[in-house]
């Protein structure tokens, strides 16, 4: 089986403290604005980009972590929350 190399374990360390520090309190916040009707804006639909290439990148140091996959798996689904709801949001717009 595939071990980490602390280099492998620095890298996570950063796009953890990247991903939980930054990325995951805007997801939280916009989920909440979007789940309260809002739309997002264009830096919005950027940042949500950001956030899903940024993991995607990281998914096989996730792969071999499964604290991490809990995390990714978390990421995925808030994304994918605000994407669904604020797609419905413009529909009813």
């Amino acid at each position: 089986s595939m071990t980490l190399s602390a280099d492998d374990i620095d890298v996570m360390s950063a796009l953890e403290e990247d991903l939980a520090k930054q990325a995951l309190p805007r997801l939280l916040d916009l989920r909440n604005k979007v789940n309260a009707g809002g739309t997002l804006s264009k830096s919005d639909i950027g940042f949500l980009s950001q956030v899903i290439h940024h993991a995607r990148q990281s998914k096989q140091l996730m792969d071999l972590s499964s604290e991490w996959h809990v995390f990714y798996d978390e990421l995925l689904q808030i994304h994918s929350d605000i994407v669904n709801q604020a797609m419905d949001n413009v529909e009813r717009a």
